[in-house]
């Protein structure tokens, strides 16, 4: 069986989430992955002496939900995000409210763009899997999908009260701008008068 999974992982300096790519070549005996970036989760996995395991399609199961449980919990930075914008929306800090809801929902979307696509190869790795190894335990197989359905679901969740807190950001600011044109047509208004 050969996967290629894509891997979303968080660049500190350009604060978006870039796509690793992680193949996998998967014999009856042999589980191989060939990957070009550090991959956090692949590192641990490597140091962890209770990780070895005979069987090849449990070895690959646990590799790939190893990924999904760093996926998930990866996602804290954009749930953080999230959180303090709601925090800084009504203290009058519309254009910084701004610069970060725009950085987010790059973030989001760079994030959705990567992780989306994983769910047709999960569904396909546990087809292929029941054809390649014969007996399988599918509820293993049936998890990694329910796991990574789980992180699209919270990305959805992010993306909806992002666009959320932007419709009141803008709102706001154009409050603002209607208070400040009123006054402007008041100033000319009695210079004329």
């Amino acid at each position: 069986i050969y996967l290629v999974y894509y891997f979303p992982s968080y660049n500190i300096k350009e604060q978006t989430s870039k796509r690793s790519e992680i193949d996998f070549i998967i014999t009856k005996n042999t589980v191989i992955t060939i990957h070009y970036d550090k991959i956090e989760p692949l590192s641990n996995l490597k140091n962890n002496e209770n990780f070895g395991t005979n069987d090849s399609f449990e070895l690959a199961y646990k590799i790939i939900s190893e990924l999904l449980i760093f996926q998930d919990r990866q996602l804290r930075h954009i749930r953080e995000k999230v959180e303090e914008i709601g925090t800084i929306l009504f203290k009058n800090k519309e254009r910084k409210a701004l610069e970060e809801i725009s950085r987010i929902k790059r973030d989001i979307s760079e994030y959705r763009i990567i992780a989306r696509h994983q769910s047709h190869l999960l569904t396909s790795f546990t087809h292929q899997s029941k054809k390649f190894f014969g007996q399988i335990d599918e509820v293993y197989a049936e998890d990694l999908i329910g796991d990574h359905l789980k992180i699209i679901n919270q990305l959805e969740d992010y993306r909806l009260a992002i666009a959320d807190f932007e419709d009141t950001n803008n709102q706001m600011m154009n409050i603002k701008i209607n208070e400040s044109m009123k006054t402007i047509k008041v100033v000319v208004v009695d210079a004329n008068g």
